[in-house]
């Protein structure tokens, strides 16, 4: 029993020590260092005044088909999934909105290929 103690005691103590060896708190790298002397400033760059600072584009999406349908909205690789949704109402237009990378230039509706050269298209299932 006094074994049992003792091994269960050590434990407790290995456990501790290490925890508070591992909570050390460590200098500071030279990076971290710099001073604002080294850092160039946003306010002093140039940037030309067509440039678009957006990220990403909203694309609207007019679908029609002739039979009600499940779409799938993907990256033409398929990696990247838009949307997903289903197309019952085949008398009107399916209005979808998604917003895309502006580095995106064409998408995949239902494995069809649609290039991205509006913001607003039509597609035909």
């Amino acid at each position: 029993m006094k074994k049992r103690t003792f091994v269960f005691a050590f434990s407790i103590v290995v456990i501790l020590s290490i925890s508070f060896n591992a909570c050390q708190k460590f200098d500071k790298t030279e990076d971290e260092n710099m001073t604002t002397e080294d850092e160039i400033a946003l306010r002093d760059a140039n940037f030309s005044p067509e440039f678009n600072w957006e990220s990403s584009r909203v694309i609207t999406l007019n679908i029609s088909s002739a039979s009600s349908q499940i779409l799938n909205i993907t990256s033409t690789d398929k990696e990247i999934r838009y949307y997903k949704g289903i197309l019952i109402d085949n008398s009107k237009s399916y209005v979808v909105k998604i917003s895309v990378p502006t580095s995106v230039n064409k998408l995949s509706v239902n494995n069809q290929e649609l290039s991205l050269n509006s913001d607003n298209l039509s597609v035909n299932l």
